[in-house]
């Protein structure tokens, strides 16, 4: 129990890390609660947050996305703003 309390710890340490040095998000849609949770910390942090909607026949409009830096719905689109 203690050796994963250990490791635990260590592997938050490190995705702490890691987290701070991302200068932008992708959130793919549809997808759940942890990804749109990790999206609006990146928001909150003022760090860049693209909501993508590959298939927009399939997506109900979320007044939240505002605070984003943009909601695009092709790849191409995408690949330009994160350029």
């Amino acid at each position: 129990m203690l050796l994963t309390l250990v490791f635990l710890r260590f592997i938050c340490s490190r995705f702490n890390e890691q987290r701070e040095k991302i200068r932008a998000s992708v959130l793919v849609l549809p997808c759940g609660r942890s990804a749109h949770t990790e999206a609006g910390w990146f928001a909150g942090q003022g760090k860049k947050v693209f909501a993508y909607i590959p298939n927009k026949d399939c997506f109900e409009p979320e007044l939240m996305y505002k605070l984003f830096t943009k909601v695009c719905i092709s790849l191409e689109e995408l690949i330009m703003e994160l350029k």
